[in-house]
């Protein structure tokens, strides 16, 4: 079930690989509107200008974003 019932989205594209399967679960993310985090620039989409999609800096920086977010199953 995966990304279905997951509160949060999170994708590492630090290095250069077709991530296909990982943009797959995201577009499953954005369809179900759950918030993404993105490190790294190597997964460059559409969705990454969509305002619940997040680009951070760092692994603490993800950390910190999830550890304030209430869990919201939809």
């Amino acid at each position: 079930l995966g990304v279905m019932q997951a509160d949060a989205f999170v994708l590492v594209a630090e290095q250069d690989f077709p991530y296909a399967g990982s943009l797959v679960e995201l577009g499953i993310a954005v369809a179900r509107r759950i918030p993404c985090l993105v490190l790294g620039t190597y997964a460059e989409q559409i969705f990454m200008r969509l305002p619940f999609v997040q680009r951070v800096g760092s692994v603490s920086e993800i950390l910190y974003q999830l550890a304030k977010r209430e869990p919201c199953h939809t």
